[in-house]
């Protein structure tokens, strides 16, 4: 499937869910979805073993551009910039705004040896045999992807909320993008994002 018509698949479930108020941040069942997106059944489970009793994990592998996901999510969520508090007590039913937080792409050299089987110096400290260079990966990045914004390349989008449900039970939702498409040597690209969408019990 092409990937710029997959990103434009992404349905606006929580813009007609039943009964769900203007602004209202959406529950986990109404955050929007993409459309033709392969489930990773492996990170679900991963990350549900993390997080513990209660939770709920969505988790997608998408062949699309981080930057134009991240751009429909901000739209879709009226999110706005800003690290999420800590910890929110919402009275009533609904919740708080929803704010994101970017990390981007650093552009250092870090050894690409295997964590085992390295070899040693004299002085028993570790060498490094493989070299991925920061030069190749701002260059694959700069001749693959357009840029959020003057040079800067997302890695990671985390919009984050709090909501009441009608339960009673206090949550914190999250929609996280992560970037998977670079090579391990930092020299190819391909557009592909993981998508995970979370709902974690807030503790009283």
């Amino acid at each position: 499937m092409n990937p710029g018509r997959l990103a434009l698949g992404i349905l606006l479930a929580g813009a007609t869910a039943p009964g769900l108020r203007a602004q209202e941040p959406p529950g986990f069942d109404q955050v929007p979805k993409i459309r033709g997106a392969s489930v990773d059944t492996a990170a679900e489970a991963s990350r549900l073993a993390a997080l513990g009793s209660g939770a709920r994990v969505r988790t997608w592998r998408v062949p699309a551009s981080i930057e134009q996901m991240f751009k429909m999510y901000m739209r879709s969520l009226d999110a706005t910039g800003g690290r999420p508090p800590d910890s929110v007590r919402p009275s009533e039913l609904g919740g708080t705004p929803v704010t994101y937080y970017i990390v981007y792409h650093k552009f250092e050299d870090e050894c690409a040896d295997p964590e085992t089987g390295g070899s040693t110096s004299d002085t028993g400290a570790s060498v490094c045999q493989r070299w991925r260079r920061g030069k190749d990966k701002a260059k694959t990045l700069g001749r693959s992807r357009a840029s959020h914004s003057a040079g800067s390349y997302i890695e990671t989008a985390t919009f984050t909320w709090f909501r009441r449900e009608q339960s009673g039970e206090l949550v914190r939702l999250r929609v996280e993008l992560r970037d998977l498409g670079l090579s391990h040597e930092w020299k190819r690209h391909t557009p592909l994002a993981q998508l995970t969408i979370e709902s974690v019990p807030v503790p009283p």
